[in-house]
């Protein structure tokens, strides 16, 4: 009797240890994005025209900019080359391929694509410190669509001033708002304890707002003559635009398989890229000193994408600038 209950026992532990591997899965997400869309300002550094008395004068300016260039196409690379078309006539996209421009349905073409708002303006304080370091802080703000979107910035700068040329070199970092509306491919592999896989398609769509954090360098050259109504001046920066950092996880209605959601509890691979792009701008003007305490500054930005995405519509592109500055 003993003996049958002990292989009744195991029989039983048996069946219940089945049971649970049986449930037990390894599950592996990667998330690639298909088409993009966001809307927000090429952020530009603050210029600041070193004066006469530098180290104890505080200003402040309010800076208005132009945009020339208001949508640019580009590739997001590491996109999968399956169509839309593929998918069920029940969830049918409102698109028949991935691109922006329509003229391709092949994998990476140009899915990217960026709206810059027509105008962009920032509030920018700038405190001395010390005889030749100053901190400066900055507010700037554009509409894309009806959303307002806020960006900031935070930088060190260093400056002198010598027989009317002044010479100043800033860095720091900055945070600016885009919104986004993207779509992604997440594929899901389950392999089961017996060594069985599986493979399950889903389509997620993420409309959001989202902040980048973005780094600058800008070194601004200022000539300054006692009898001259108008002083020359002349900024170079280099700075970068990071968009899309966030991860894909709103399923699309039509594609998300009943029965299944996305688990909380996978290996999960970002294989999106990055979505960035660095710029180097060189803006040249005139800035008039109105009085002791007020100065009008004009100039033109001229930007060039040096590290781009693939298959960027335009490289180039010009923002005119004006700015008064209020000297205390």
């Amino acid at each position: 009797m003993k003996k049958i209950t002990k292989l009744f026992l195991s029989s039983n532990a048996l069946l219940i240890a089945l049971f649970f591997c049986a449930g037990c899965a390894t599950i592996e997400d990667k998330v690639y994005l298909q088409k993009a869309e966001v809307s927000g300002p090429v952020y530009q550094p603050p210029i600041i025209i070193t004066g006469k008395k530098p180290d104890s004068t505080i200003t402040l300016s309010a800076r208005f900019y132009s945009n020339t260039t208001d949508r640019i196409h580009a590739q997001i690379t590491n996109s999968l080359d399956i169509p839309p078309s593929e998918f069920s006539q029940e969830g049918r996209l409102p698109f028949d391929d991935w691109s922006w421009t329509g003229s391709d349905n092949s994998k990476g073409a140009r899915n990217f694509r960026w709206n810059m708002p027509d105008l962009y303006a920032g509030v920018d304080a700038d405190f001395p410190v010390s005889r030749s370091i100053s901190l400066l802080l900055g507010f700037t703000y554009s509409s894309a669509g009806n959303t307002n979107l806020y960006g900031g910035s935070l930088g060190l700068s260093t400056f002198s001033m010598h027989k009317g040329v002044g010479v100043r070199f800033d860095f720091g970092t900055s945070l600016q708002q885009y919104n986004y509306d993207v779509y992604s491919l997440l594929l899901r592999r389950t392999t089961y304890w017996n060594s069985e896989e599986k493979q399950t398609m889903y389509l997620l769509h993420d409309v959001d707002k989202n902040t980048s954090l973005n780094f600058y360098l800008n070194l601004t050259l200022n000539f300054e003559y006692d009898k001259s109504p108008a002083d020359f001046f002349f900024s170079l920066a280099y700075f970068n635009q990071q968009f899309l950092d966030f991860e894909p996880s709103t399923p699309y209605m039509h594609y998300t398989q009943p029965g299944n959601t996305l688990s909380e509890d996978h290996i999960y691979t970002d294989a999106h890229g990055e979505v960035a792009n660095s710029y180097i701008s060189f803006t040249p003007g005139l800035y008039f000193n109105i009085s002791g305490f007020q100065r009008l500054v004009l100039g033109a930005g001229i930007l060039h994408s040096v590290s781009r995405l693939p298959g960027t519509t335009s490289s180039w592109f010009v923002t005119p600038m004006i700015k008064m500055d209020f000297l205390l």
